[in-house]
């Protein structure tokens, strides 16, 4: 959206008091005033505790109100987590390459909402960390299939079961793979793409998330 159309909209619908002050709000003071989330798997980063309201505010206004400012706020929180993780991996790996991919959203969705809210974040990440090799082309989801949210866990898992597809498998073979989502409830979706990208060798996966 152009920025003078959006400053337009913003003074004739004017957002929320409560996202106002999420926007003022640095990368530490998020990370200070909001709950962490616990470790769900061993390879697994995730900032931020879901079940806090504020939490699931950021991720409402990234995903469906593509809220540049946001996004660009808890991706700096994430590029230093990634910072950290790659500074470590670097040491058992040196001739690895770090690659990110965004979890990718079907061409329905992607033409209905008008962009890829995990893409959004991902494009500010690697501003941040130029070292990183961001793939946004290597995912490809297949199938539109319908939300995840009321849905059990077995429910989740077959609902995205044969959704994803690798399409540039050079990019896994022998690197360090980082899959990028806005948020995580019971991993159905990131367990799918998990098991495709195994297929290709790569040295490890890691799982990247706003939230848990």
């Amino acid at each position: 959206m152009p920025e003078i159309l959006e400053s337009v909209l913003n003074f004739v619908f004017p957002r929320d008091s409560r996202v106002r002050d999420l926007e003022l709000l640095t990368a530490e003071d998020l990370r200070s005033k909001l709950p962490k989330a616990k470790l769900y798997k061993d390879n697994s980063i995730a900032l931020f505790d879901h079940q806090d309201e504020g939490v699931r505010r950021i991720i409402w206004e990234i995903k469906y109100n593509k809220n540049k400012q946001l996004a660009f706020t808890c991706a700096e929180l994430l590029a230093e987590e990634l910072l950290d993780f790659m500074r470590e991996k670097r040491q058992f790996y040196p001739q690895a390459k770090f690659i990110l991919l965004p979890v990718p959203i079907s061409d329905k969705r992607r033409r209905r909402r008008g962009y890829n809210q995990t893409e959004l974040v991902a494009d500010c990440i690697k501003k941040m960390l130029p070292n990183i090799h961001y793939c946004k082309q290597t995912l490809r989801r297949d199938m539109d299939r319908t939300s995840q949210t009321k849905k059990t866990k077995t429910e989740r898992a077959k609902n995205v079961s044969g959704c994803f597809s690798i399409i540039n498998t050079s990019h896994i073979k022998d690197n360090i793979i980082i899959i990028l989502d806005d948020v995580t409830t019971t991993g159905a979706t990131l367990d799918e793409i998990e098991r495709n990208v195994s297929k290709h060798s790569p040295k490890e996966l890691m799982r990247l998330t706003i939230s848990h």
